[in-house]
């Protein structure tokens, strides 16, 4: 470890990057691991932090009794995980974090502000911990530029297509919950633990960046509605809207789900939330859409600027992102990548249409009548 220089009341220890390799699975990820404090007599306080490709975490601390020059006999009186939200500021640039039990999602935004930055002059960087903001070294800085590039690749994007489904119109929530499950699925990628869903041809599944992480090699175990398991590798990984595509070992043909890929949806409709929050597999959560917008400045440390995303009131937490949020006739609208922390109904999902633009998509070409989302309507 080395120890950098003094700034004014502040001082930092920082680690270069080191590749971590689990003994469990053999998985594997670049990490900076940083130590920062603020000292102002006698007291000190200070945030340790572990920095990947995806993700922060970390926890707080306040000791006492500290002396002039070092805290090296105080005592630890105050300390914890980092709260949300965390804000994080890179040169003029200031990041909102959501997150949850310490950990944090980085922003594609900020991971690409910090990645094409000059090792030679490293953007200034610093963490606010309630009122306390505490400066990076420029040292982090700079091995965080070496990790991000490092890591950064060009994803092929894969060969899906979509077809129209012949879907019910407005059917019970029973109804619902019976046809959509089996479409969607719980993923466990290292110590992550997120939702996802079944498209195309049945080989291939959504779910957000962050659920799975940035690396092609990582082993992904998907978990079915029947309990049963599979494995499934990660394909396309993008950093403009946050999700990525799978590929599943084992193809589930009949479990697709219809996509509402003609249309977005209209403020007040019916919607439901799919997913595994908190690790809790088949669970739907009931709400509509709030709104539907275009991210701005305000939320591009969770959603690029540009983006269109569904504000909806249905009930969203950890274990959730990555699963589809689906209209009332159960076409998918979008998919859930966040909730705002302390703050009662206020989750997002991306647009299912941005995402199918990405991957450059094709709409399909329609033989009979289609509902507004493109879907075939069933005849009674």
């Amino acid at each position: 470890m080395t120890i950098g220089t003094k700034v004014k009341d502040h001082r930092y220890l920082f680690q270069d990057q080191l590749k971590i390799v689990s003994e469990f699975d053999s998985e594997a990820e670049y990490a900076v691991f940083d130590k920062n404090w603020k000292k102002t007599y006698p007291t000190e306080r200070g945030v340790i932090t572990k920095s990947t490709t995806d993700y922060i975490s970390g926890v707080t601390y306040l000791r006492t009794g500290c002396g002039l020059l070092t805290c090296a006999a105080g005592q630890t009186i105050m300390g914890g995980r980092l709260k949300s939200p965390l804000e994080i500021k890179v040169s003029s640039e200031q990041y909102t974090l959501y997150g949850d039990d310490g950990k944090f999602i980085l922003p594609s935004s900020m991971i690409e502000q910090i990645r094409k930055s000059s090792t030679s002059a490293p953007p200034k960087l610093t963490i606010r911990t309630d009122r306390n903001v505490i400066p990076i070294g420029a040292g982090t800085v700079k091995s965080l530029i070496k990790i991000f590039s490092k890591t950064t690749r060009e994803w092929d994007r894969p060969d899906i297509e979509i077809h129209p489904q012949q879907i019910e119109d407005e059917i019970t929530t029973k109804a619902l919950a019976g046809r959509s499950l089996p479409s969607v699925v719980k993923l466990e990628a290292g110590s992550s633990t997120g939702s996802g869903f079944i498209i195309g041809d049945g080989y291939y599944l959504l779910t957000n960046r962050h659920v799975v992480g940035s690396s092609p090699r990582k082993k992904i175990r998907v978990e079915f509605s029947n309990g049963s398991y599979g494995q499934a590798k990660t394909v396309y990984v993008s950093r403009t809207d946050d999700f990525a595509v799978l590929k599943l070992n084992v193809r589930k043909k009949d479990s697709t789900m219809p996509i509402c890929y003609a249309s977005y949806p209209l403020t007040g409709e019916d919607v439901l939330a799919i997913g595994s929050p908190r690790g809790l597999a088949n669970t739907l959560t009931r709400g509509i859409v709030s709104a539907v917008r275009r991210s701005d400045s305000n939320l591009k440390s969770a959603v690029p600027q540009g983006s269109t995303i569904i504000q909806t009131d249905a009930a969203v937490n950890p274990g959730n992102s990555g699963g589809p949020l689906v209209n009332s006739n159960g076409e998918v609208i979008g998919i859930v990548t966040f909730q705002k922390s302390g703050a009662e109904g206020l989750n997002f999902a991306i647009s299912i249409i941005d995402i199918f633009e990405e991957l450059g998509v094709s709409k399909p070409v329609v033989i009979k009548k289609v509902n507004t989302c493109g879907n075939y309507i069933a005849m009674s």
